[in-house]
């Protein structure tokens, strides 16, 4: 299911990294897609949920006034980003 909601928001995934360090609340992955570059954060444990859910709410507003890649939101707790 998760997989089918990826692919139908993003396309294909050509590729992925990792960052070099990844933070003690959430894990990124770098992806390289047919719809261009993403990074994907997702949480598994509160109140890191919370926190990135808050992080989505507040980019997504100040991609109102300032251009930012507002994040989408693809489970509760799992959110891509379109890279600039």
């Amino acid at each position: 299911m998760k997989k089918q909601i990826i692919k139908a928001r993003i396309r294909e995934i050509f590729s992925f990294s990792f960052p070099k360090r990844q933070g003690g609340t959430s894990h990124s992955t770098f992806l390289e897609t047919e719809k261009g570059f993403f990074v994907w954060k997702a949480v598994t444990e509160s109140p890191y949920r919370y926190w990135l859910k808050r992080e989505a709410d507040v980019i997504a507003t100040l991609n109102n006034e300032i251009n930012l890649s507002a994040p989408i939101s693809i489970e509760e707790f799992n959110y891509f980003m379109r890279a600039l």
